[in-house]
This record gives C-alpha cells, structure tokens and sequence, in this order.
C-alpha cells in the first residue's frame, strides 16, 4: 500500500508549503491573505501571493488542509495519518519486522508478482479490502468507468453485509 505524505522538511530552505502548514500548526483558520501576509512577514520571503495561492491549493488537493469558506486550516485526519504512519515505523523497527501498513495483516509474502497477504481474522481481511476498494474508487480518473470483480465466492458475507460496513463507517465517522 503506497503511502504519500506531504511533510515540512527541517533543516532545509522553507518551500511555500513548509512556510503555510509551520503557520497553520499555532494559527488557525486563516484566509489566503493572512497566509500571506505572515510569510511576507514572518519569513521575509517575497515569494508572490500567487505562488502561495497555488501552493494552498496543492494542500487542499493533497488533502494536507481544509478549507471552509475562505479560511484554512490543517487537515485532522492528515495529522492522523502521519501519526499511524510513524507509529507503523517504529513498531516495524523495534520489532525488526517489515510489516506494510494494514490493520490486522499478520505477513506478506510476495512471490512470481502475486502477493499473499495473512490477516489475523476474517474480519480484518474484509476491513482492508474495503479500504482498497476505498481508495480504488477515490483515485478512479473517469466518471462512468466500469469495474468487474469475479471471484469463486463471495467471503465477506461471512462476517457482515457491505451495506451494514458503510453504516458502520458513518457511526464512527461522527464519533
């Protein structure tokens, strides 16, 4: 599972997007011109309001900031999934494991370009599934495109219905 996460680099030069989430970790929400004024100000760049529009945008499509109306701020599940992930990383190295980052998966084993994955319970498999097919739909590049599933049996019948999942997910979503 491939993991891309925009992150400030320390130790180098501040891009735009470095400048927008350091101000957005202690001042939040801000419109684009505050944004702006603050790097001008804070950083003394004379980067143009332009590129920092630019910049917000790449954010927002990146999922790094949210807007509301016509202010941003730093995206919680963002800061979330760089939480997991350095946890993931930690846990791989304390326990010299090279486990990919999946709930539940117990080992991989990637053999002739077919990898076999090992979940601790039914359940787990089926969560992860539901997670691919997720971020399948969501990364899908035209409207209207057509995907076909064939397989010998249908599993996650075995431990809920989808349609009682997607409730599930709506439930937790508002905690």
């Amino acid at each position: 599972m491939v993991l891309s996460l925009t992150l400030p680099e320390p130790g180098k030069e501040k891009r735009v997007k470095d400048m927008i989430i350091d101000i957005l970790s202690f001042e939040w929400p801000l419109t684009l011109s505050q944004i702006y004024n603050r790097i001008s100000k804070d950083y003394a760049s004379s980067v143009s309001c332009q590129a920092v529009y630019k910049a917000i945008n790449e954010l927002v499509d990146e999922q790094v900031l949210v807007k509301k109306e016509k202010q941003y701020a730093i995206n919680i599940k963002w800061v979330e999934k760089i939480k997991e992930f350095a946890v993931h990383v930690e846990n791989n190295y304390k326990n010299n494991a090279n486990m990919p980052l999946v709930d539940g998966l117990l080992k991989t084993k990637t053999e002739n370009n077919v990898t076999v994955l090992t979940f601790d319970s039914t359940l787990d498999m089926d969560k992860a599934w539901m997670d691919i097919k997720k971020q399948y739909y969501k990364n899908l590049d035209k409207e209207h495109d057509i995907t076909v599933w064939e397989g010998n049996h249908c599993w996650w019948l075995l431990t809920y219905p989808e349609s009682e999942y997607t409730e599930l997910e709506k439930i937790k979503e508002k905690k």
